[in-house]
């Protein structure tokens, strides 16, 4: 995980927190899992994008959970954008756990070619 407080690199213009889902059956093992949350936070706020197919990557079990959850996240990011980075950022138990913080160049363009599978938060594919 790379450090949240580092300093950005040249270009970087926001800072990325991804977070991964564990399944039931992977929690001991924080390795497994898949990002299917990106929170970005640069000086116009919070953006959250989720996985396209954030309900198939999820299990049953889990979905109403974490669709409750990711919504909840969206809504508080537009108020709190601080606080919910801090939150994703911190992951450390539960089926969503932090994968890595760092900073980007905040561009549509690059979010879409390093991230071709999420989409904003509230689009129809994820809510």
């Amino acid at each position: 995980m790379i450090d949240i407080w580092q300093k950005p690199a040249p270009g970087a213009t926001a800072q990325l927190c991804t977070v991964k889902y564990l399944r039931p059956e992977s929690r001991i093992d924080s390795t497994g899992g898949v990002v299917i949350l990106l929170a970005i936070k640069d000086s116009a706020g919070l953006q959250l994008y989720a996985h396209c197919a954030l309900r198939q990557q999820i299990s049953d079990r889990d979905r109403e959970y974490i669709l409750d959850l990711v919504k909840d996240l969206s809504d508080r990011g537009k108020t709190c954008p601080e606080e919910v980075f801090q939150q994703l950022s911190s992951l450390s138990v539960g089926p969503m756990i932090t994968d890595e913080v760092g900073w980007i160049e905040a561009r549509k363009s690059v979010i879409e070619e390093h991230y071709p599978d999420f989409c904003l938060c509230g689009d129809q594919a994820v809510s």
